[in-house]
C-alpha cells in the first residue's frame, strides 16, 4: 500500500494501545497527527486528515462521513477519564465549566446535568486552566489523562460512563474511527488488523506507564474501563446518544 493516507488521533492513555498498533504495522503506509479531541474534529472536518478517531459528538449534524474500522473508544459502565468534579456534593452545584477539550462529553455532561441528575446550574465554556476555578459550589468537567490527577484534588466526582449506564442501561462510545470518503477494503482491514495486535499490547502498556499515575491502576483502566471493539450493544448505545443530543442542541 502507498502511503496515502493521514490519521488524526487523540494521544491520552486510552489510545495508546491502538496508537502503538499503527506505529507497528502502518508506519510506512500512514501519517499520524495527534491532537485534542475537538481539535481532531475541525482536523478531519478541514480536510487536513481523511481518517480520523472522530469524537462522535462532532459527528452528530454531518451526513460526510463513513465508519471505518470495528474498533474505536467506548465503555460499558464507569470509564474513570471522563468526570465532572467538585468541592460539594452535585445537588449544590450552582455554576459548571465544561472541558474545552471535547464536545462529546460536554454534550453528555449537559443531557446527564439536565436528566438524569435534573439539576440547572449556569454551564460554562471552560479556557485552560480551568480547574482553579473548580470550588466552592462550582463544578467542572475534566477529561482524559487529567481525570486521572483530578481524582486525588476533589472530594466528590462523578463518573459520565456510569452516570449514562445508570441512566439508559446502555453502553456508551465517546470516539470512532471515520472517513470523509469510503476506504479501500483491503486498508479497512489492515487498520483492524493493526488495533488488534496493539490490544495485544495492552499488558505492556500499562507496565510502562503506570509510574506516572501510581495512585490509579492502568492495567484495571484498560481491561475494564475502556471497550476498544465497538459491538452491537455499543453502537445501539451511540444511536440512542446521538437521538437524545440532537434534541438538546
Amino acid at each position: 500500500m502507498s502511503k496515502q493516507h493521514r490519521l488524526v488521533l487523540v494521544n491520552y492513555l486510552n489510545t495508546l494501545p491502538l496508537l502503538a498498533g499503527l506505529r507497528a504495522h502502518l508506519d510506512q503506509e500512514v501519517d499520524l497527527v495527534l491532537a485534542h479531541p475537538a481539535d481532531c474534529a475541525k482536523t478531519f472536518f478541514s480536510g487536513e486528515a481523511n481518517i480520523g478517531l472522530i469524537p462522535v459528538g462532532a459527528l452528530i449534524h454531518e451526513a460526510n462521513w463513513h465508519q471505518v474500522s470495528q474498533y474505536g473508544i467506548g465503555c460499558d459502565g464507569p470509564v474513570a477519564t471522563v468526570c465532572l468534579f467538585g468541592h460539594s456534593p452535585i445537588e449544590a452545584w450552582d455554576r459548571v465549566y465544561l472541558d474545552y477539550q471535547s464536545r462529546t462529553s460536554v454534550l453528555l455532561a449537559r443531557l446527564l446535568l439536565n436528566d438524569y441528575w435534573k439539576i440547572h446550574p449556569l454551564v460554562q465554556a471552560a479556557q485552560p486552566g480551568f480547574e482553579t476555578e473548580i470550588k466552592g459550589t462550582t463544578g467542572g468537567l475534566i477529561i482524559g489523562d487529567r481525570a486521572i490527577e483530578a481524582r486525588e484534588t476533589y472530594p466528590y466526582c462523578y463518573d459520565l460512563g456510569s452516570a449514562w449506564k445508570s441512566f439508559t442501561g446502555h453502553p456508551f462510545v465517546f470516539a470512532i474511527w471515520a472517513s470523509r470518503e469510503p476506504v479501500e477494503t483491503v486498508f479497512e482491514a489492515a487498520l483492524d488488523q493493526a488495533f488488534e495486535e496493539g490490544l495485544e499490547q495492552i499488558p505492556r502498556i500499562a507496565t510502562s506507564e503506570q509510574s506516572r499515575y501510581p495512585n490509579f491502576d492502568l492495567s484495571y483502566y484498560y481491561r475494564r474501563n475502556i471497550r476498544y471493539r465497538l459491538d452491537p450493544p455499543l453502537l445501539h448505545g451511540m444511536d440512542h446518544f446521538f437521538e437524545l443530543a440532537r434534541k438538546l442542541d
